[in-house]
Formats: structure tokens, sequence, C-alpha cells
């Protein structure tokens, strides 16, 4: 804090996890505070920890009834952080996952809410601040935008950097870099389009919003669609259900002797295990393909082309459905 303040510089302190992020600030922050030091620190976190205020307007406005979603909006009120770890509730994996921030469904300077958004405001802070608290993953994410974009990254600038909890570091960087495809991921990729208690499916509402009598696209063209949608109403419930199966066997297949995982290599296509888990994901890419060319003809046959602006975008199922990587049972 001392080099911070007398250089005029932004020093960064990365320690392994969010929870730790918090422990540095209730423990060391605030010891450096008591001593009367001048200067300003920000906690910074990756985007999708905090509450998007566009997204959650527009899930409580499909279902104000919901327990949590009203917890959240009384949270709203009285808040500056908006981040999930300073909430003291539960709140629902699939509602935070409706509700966070997503780089993929940002409006940015464009959205209403881009002045008092949460994520935002907090890059503001730390903008300002001689300390930036941050995790390793946030600290590896911004080297590699900007090692791609040249110099503009997720975070600040810093002058120095101060790596807490360093022997994680490896940790860090293999779950940023590697890919993992789980029959959970699959079935979180495809809930979108699903209708649920909650709320109505994404195909339920291209059928509404794009399919309707009063949609100007021709009649041909909304019978195709509409042919997909029932296709796809039908795959993506058996998909999520084939999932476990699909994973139960190749864990059966590949690790045979209960170990926890198993590094995927080039040569492994060689050895005899392989193709004992070869059925399973024949079928599984097989029907994840069919599924993701039907959202593609979906989108061309709904849309002049563009994304498809609804709640549940196919192209994150896409994202979702990414495969390679180790192979564990979840």
């Amino acid at each position: 804090v001392v080099w911070a303040l007398g250089n005029r510089a932004r020093v960064a302190v990365a320690t392994f996890t969010v929870t730790l992020q918090s422990r540095l600030v209730g423990e060391g922050i605030a010891v450096i505070e008591r001593t009367g030091l001048d200067f300003e620190y920000s906690l910074v976190k990756g985007r999708s920890n905090y509450i998007c205020r566009r997204r959650f307007a527009d899930s409580y406005k499909r279902n104000q009834t919901d327990i949590s979603l009203q917890s959240v909006a009384d949270y709203i009120e009285r808040t500056q952080e908006g981040s999930r770890s300073d909430i003291s509730f539960q709140i629902p994996s699939d509602i935070w996952e409706d509700i966070n921030s997503d780089a993929e469904q940002t409006l940015r300077a464009k959205c209403p809410h881009y002045n008092n958004c949460f994520y935002y405001q907090a890059r503001r802070r730390a903008s300002k601040s001689n300390i930036m608290i941050i995790n390793h993953h946030l600290l590896l994410a911004d080297m590699m935008v900007k090692a791609e974009t040249g110099g503009e990254g997720i975070l600040p600038n810093f002058d120095r950097l101060v790596l807490d909890e360093g022997h994680h570091i490896e940790d860090s960087a293999t779950s940023l870099f590697r890919k993992q495809l789980s029959a959970l991921s699959i079935k979180r990729g495809i809930a979108p389009l699903l209708m649920t208690k909650r709320k109505g499916g994404a195909l339920e509402g291209i059928a509404q919003h794009y399919l309707s009598p009063s949609s100007p696209l021709p009649l041909h063209r909304k019978a195709e669609a509409l042919e997909l949608i029932d296709d796809l109403s039908f795959l993506a419930p058996e998909i999520q259900r084939d999932s476990d199966k699909w994973f139960d066997h190749i864990h059966t297949e590949a690790l045979p002797d209960a170990e926890a995982t198993k590094r995927i290599k080039t040569h492994t296509i060689h050895d005899p295990m392989w193709e004992g888990i070869r059925p399973s994901l024949g079928e599984a890419s097989k029907k994840l393909i069919r599924l993701t060319t039907d959202l593609q003809k979906l989108e061309a046959k709904a849309t002049s082309g563009g994304d498809i602006d609804f709640k549940g975008n196919p192209k994150h199922v896409n994202k979702k459905s990414s495969s390679g990587g180790d192979v564990s049972r979840k």
C-alpha cells in the first residue's frame, strides 16, 4: 500500500478463490485501514459473479411469485455490491444462471442499466483504486485477453502483482484453459430451451414471438420452423435423459480402477479402453450435432439470420456442448 501511494501506482493482489479474496479484505485490508493510510481498494470478481439488472428484471417480470427472485429484488434495493458471494441467502443454480451477468448477452453501454450495472461499477471502482484484490482465474483471463488484443483486457492496468497462494496457480490455469464436458453441463446447456415450473422455455418463446399468426414470416417458413420446434421438443429432453447413461458408461470403461480422473491424450485413442467408450461417444456426438444443427436451421427459418433475441439463446447451448479435456463422472 505504501509503495502504491508513494509511486501513484496500482498493485494487484491475486489469490486463489473468491472466498480468499473476501478474507483478504476482511482481515488484511481492514488492518491496514486502521493505520490511518488514505488509500482506495477494490474487490474485483469475474463477470458471472454479478447480478445483471436487465436479466433479473426480465426474469422477475416472468415470475414475480418466485420466493428466490423476491429475495433478490429486496437485496438489489439495498446493495452496491451485487455479487453472489455477498448474498446471505441461497439462490438455486438455475435461477442464478438466469439472472447473472453473461458476456455473450451483455448490451454493454447500450444497456439501460449500464450506469448502475453491478459489474461495470466494480470495474469503475477498480480503475480508481490503489490496491486491486483479484483471483487467479481473473488474473489469467485478463492476461490472455491482453495478449490477444495487444493491451485491452478485463482488468485495469496495474504496475505490480502480488501472487498469494501461488502454489495453486497451476490448478487455476488448468481450470481456465481446459475444455470439459459432463452430464451436468449438457443438462444445463439444454435447460434454457425447455419449459419449467418457473418459466417458459426458449422453444416456446420462439413459437410465440416469431411464429405467431401476427408474425410477418411466410406461412411455409412458419410451418418448417414449427416442425423443427416439435423435433427439438422431443430431442432436447431425450439428450438430457441420455447424458447420465453416456457418462456412466464412459466412467465404467475409462476409469475401471476407481480413479477419480483420467487425462485424455493423443495416444489414448489407441488404447483398448477407447473402443469401449466409442459407442457412447458416437451416440452423444450424433445427437448433440443433430440438436445444434436443428437450432441453426430454426434460427435461419425464424429470423433473417441474426441472433435470436429471446431468453435462453440457442448459441448458449452450442457453447456449453463443447467437448474435450478430462473425463469425470458429474
